[in-house]
C-alpha cells in the first residue's frame, strides 16, 4: 500500500496566520494611528503600516502553530490545524514564517 501525500493549500497557510485575530490587531492599530495624528493619517503610512503589522502578526501566529503542534494534535478543537495534521511540515511553516515576517518588517 502506498501512502497518499497530503498537499497543503493556500487556505492552510492562511489558517496558520490566524486572520481573525490579525484583523482585530489591525483594528486596534488603525484606531491608534488616528488617535496619534492631529489630522488624517497619511495614506502611505496607513496602508504600509497596516500591511506590515498584518504580515508580522501572521508570521508570529505561524510560530505559535509550530510550537503548539503536539498539543494541538491532542485537542478536539485544534486537531485539524495544518501543522498538527502534517499538511504543512515544520520546515514549510518556518520558511513561510520567515518570508512573511521579513516582508512585514520591510513594510514597517
Amino acid at each position: 500500500m502506498s501512502e497518499v501525500a497530503v498537499v497543503a493549500t493556500w487556505r492552510d497557510y492562511l489558517e496558520m496566520c490566524k486572520p481573525r485575530v490579525v484583523v482585530l490587531m489591525l483594528l486596534c492599530s488603525i484606531v491608534g494611528m488616528f488617535l496619534a495624528s492631529p489630522g488624517m493619517v497619511p495614506i502611505g503610512i496607513l496602508f504600509f503600516g497596516s500591511l506590515g503589522i498584518a504580515l508580522v502578526a501572521g508570521s508570529a501566529a505561524v510560530v505559535n502553530h509550530v510550537a503548539d503542534q503536539h498539543i494541538d494534535a491532542q485537542m478536539a478543537r485544534t486537531e485539524s490545524r495544518p501543522v498538527a495534521t502534517g499538511r504543512v511540515n515544520n520546515q514549510q511553516a518556518m520558511v513561510f514564517c520567515a518570508i512573511t515576517g521579513l516582508l512585514g518588517v520591510v513594510m514597517l
